[in-house]
């Protein structure tokens, strides 16, 4: 939707404000899971995951929305984000002193 080059660009700060926001939780999720001592396995783990999942939901994504349209390839994200909001309420997290 962008048509002029300060749309791209407001929409690269927007992107930014949102990984500084969702970045720093999700280290704090991770120590929290990780037992003890074994927090750089946990975060290693964490990015492997994210790495190897990243690449075929962005082709699901891409391949639906070129077959169904964008409202299709949207909704398929808004469902796996209902999806991971499930997953993460059903684990337990042990209290960490800050």
């Amino acid at each position: 939707l962008a048509s002029l080059a300060w749309h791209v660009c407001i929409g690269f700060a927007l992107m930014a404000v949102f990984y500084a926001l969702t970045e720093p939780a999700q280290r704090k999720f991770v120590s929290q899971l990780a037992p003890p001592g074994f927090g750089g396995a946990a975060f290693g783990r964490f990015h492997f995951v994210i790495g190897i999942t990243a690449l075929p939901t962005s082709v699901i994504f891409g391949k639906l929305y070129d077959v169904a349209g964008a409202l299709t390839a949207f909704t398929y994200g808004g469902v796996l984000s209902f999806v991971a909001i499930a997953v993460l309420w059903s684990v337990p997290v042990r209290a960490t002193e800050d």
